[in-house]
């Protein structure tokens, strides 16, 4: 029974931390423009807390880890109007990556799920980059997205074959 007065306690610091700062900073943080997210963040946050205090199946966390990214995505998004919204879209592919690394931890071991992992972190990461740094890099385009990727195949077969 503490531990439900705990994470109520938590949960009272947490709407008045919410609160305080929406009367410091002047940011309506309860209208439903600003409010929504939390209907994403939420459950995800709570998938991966019945997950770790539960025990239930690690597939939850696939949920859990998109909920999570996409919800904290749409936290930031609403929270600077949008303004990033055409450089940030690699978040969610990255989300599900997020998502299914999580599994990957928590289950059985399987290599190609991993690489999978791995080529969608890297397919979001390079696309954010090329995003973010394209303006001031002309020569980084989504030309290079193809070279790069069968490299990064390339070292994987190489190192699960050497390794082996």
């Amino acid at each position: 029974m503490k531990k439900h007065k705990a994470l109520f306690g938590i949960l009272l610091i947490l709407l008045g931390s919410v609160l305080l700062a929406d009367q410091i900073c002047d940011i309506d943080f309860f209208s439903f423009s600003n409010f929504w997210p939390l209907f994403i963040l939420i459950p995800g946050i709570l998938l991966e807390i019945s997950f770790f205090s539960l025990k239930k199946e690690p597939a939850i966390l696939v949920l859990a880890g998109i909920l999570t990214t996409t919800g904290l995505l749409f936290v930031f998004e609403t929270s600077t109007n949008w303004k990033y919204s055409t450089e940030t879209w690699p978040i969610y592919t990255l989300g599900l990556a997020i998502g299914l690394f999580q599994y990957y931890l928590f289950s059985k071991k399987n290599n190609t799920l991993l690489f999978f992992i791995f080529l969608l972190a890297f397919i979001s990461v390079f696309s954010f980059a090329v995003n973010f740094l394209g303006n001031n890099y002309t020569w980084l385009t989504y030309g290079l997205l193809f070279p790069c990727t069968i490299i990064v195949l390339g070292i994987y077969v190489f190192l699960k074959n050497i390794f082996k």
